[in-house]
């Protein structure tokens, strides 16, 4: 990974990253993720779902140790859609 992101460090994802990514947590929700979701959190609480992935995530900044900022079109019951 070369430099710095200008957004919390983070580096914008290309668009044929965001898909590669949106199509692995695809493969990994198809797969059953289950034992994944036991380690989820969300802060603060019932505003992003506590699932690992999500259809309805689309990551557009990573860290490059698989966290991600993105837009979130499924929240849970106390966030907002985007």
């Amino acid at each position: 990974m070369e430099g710095w992101g200008i957004f919390y460090g983070l580096q914008f994802l290309s668009l044929s990253e965001v898909e590669r990514n949106w199509l692995c947590w695809k493969e990994i929700i198809e797969d059953g993720l289950e034992d994944f979701n036991d380690f989820c959190t969300s802060y603060p609480e019932g505003v992003i779902q506590s699932v690992y992935a999500h259809e309805k995530w689309i990551p557009l900044m990573h860290d490059g140790g698989g966290n991600h900022i993105g837009i979130d079109l499924a929240p849970d019951v106390n966030g907002c859609v985007g």
